[in-house]
């Protein structure tokens, strides 16, 4: 009997609903979406944490009848290796993270990236390579409570976040702007309406956007149907279901 394919995309917390609404736009698949609220967010805490947080939710979706997974958490993908889904008895072939999307990517040369993104991937360095092996100039930066605040929907601290982003690409002198953590597309509206406020014309990359070119080459069938799951319930996580649809 033929496997019924079931997808699983998972984040620290809300951040995946960024990946989830690309996916529901080049797929009929059905799909699980899990969100760690109960222990959002992960980007400022230990590697041995994360890895332990990463185990959970697999072997959650695992025992749900997941097929297919992708990693919406930029802090997770950088910590999950071959070994890893080895000992998960997960094929890699099954298996997407924000960083594979950045292969897809194509720049131009006259380009000057700033990289945002949580402590835990910028110090991964694993954007910076990517972007050094295509030759591009780039910078970094960590809005080190953004995703925390978006988390909680505190929208003037996010605010404040972005205008400090905004500040320092300015100074940078970036072209563009690369969302290295999925909580950050969200927020996508306030960062172009504070960039137009401050009269600046950074250009928008949004890696999940390429998760989906992936996740479609998998060419899955169903009835796309979401099954929401999470470890805390909470208001943001409810408010998101709706940008979903």
């Amino acid at each position: 009997m033929e496997e019924k394919p079931l997808l699983g995309i998972f984040d620290s917390g809300v951040g995946g609903f960024s990946v989830l609404k690309e996916v529901q736009k080049v797929t009929s698949v059905d799909t699980i979406y899990f969100g760690d609220c109960a222990n959002a967010p992960y980007g400022n805490k230990q590697e041995s944490e994360i890895v332990g947080y990463i185990k959970n939710i697999l072997s959650i979706l695992k025992k749900n009848g997941v097929t297919h997974f992708v990693s919406a958490c930029n802090s997770m993908s950088v910590f999950t290796t071959e070994k890893l889904l080895d000992e998960m008895n997960i094929r890699k072939d099954r298996y997407i993270d924000m960083v594979d999307a950045m292969h897809e990517i194509a720049f131009k040369d006259d380009v000057h990236v700033l990289i945002i993104g949580t402590k835990a991937t910028i110090a991964s360095e694993v954007y910076q390579n990517i972007l050094q092996e295509k030759g591009v100039i780039f910078s970094t930066f960590s809005p080190v409570h953004l995703a925390g605040n978006i988390e909680s929907g505190d929208i003037q601290a996010v605010s404040n976040d972005i205008v400090d982003v905004l500040m320092y690409a300015d100074q940078a002198k970036a072209t563009h702007i690369l969302y290295a953590c999925t909580h950050y597309p969200l927020v996508d509206n306030l960062f172009k309406e504070e960039t137009k406020i401050k009269g600046f014309s950074f250009q928008y990359i949004d890696p999940a956007v390429y998760v989906a070119y992936q996740v479609k080459k998998w060419n899955l069938k169903g009835n796309k149907q979401i099954i929401y799951k999470t470890s805390k319930e909470t208001d943001i996580f409810k408010k998101y279901k709706e940008f979903v649809l």
